[in-house]
């Protein structure tokens, strides 16, 4: 007996891992990317807005 089955039982496991793989890991790597856009967005505001005080500072000094 062999293992994994006839040829056509093992197209039908990488169908479905295929589909698997498509309904669950490409969403998590939707929301990945998604929240890293939120995050590196978020950093560039902070980094500006500390950028910007820091000119002001400067500014003030002159």
């Amino acid at each position: 007996m062999r293992l994994g089955g006839s040829l056509g039982q093992r197209r039908e496991n990488e169908i479905f891992f295929g589909l698997l793989t498509i309904l669950f890991i490409k969403p998590i790597i939707g929301i990945v990317k998604f929240f890293w856009m939120i995050i590196s967005f978020a950093v560039q505001l902070l980094f500006y807005k500390i950028l910007f005080k820091i000119l002001d500072w400067l500014f003030k000094l002159i």
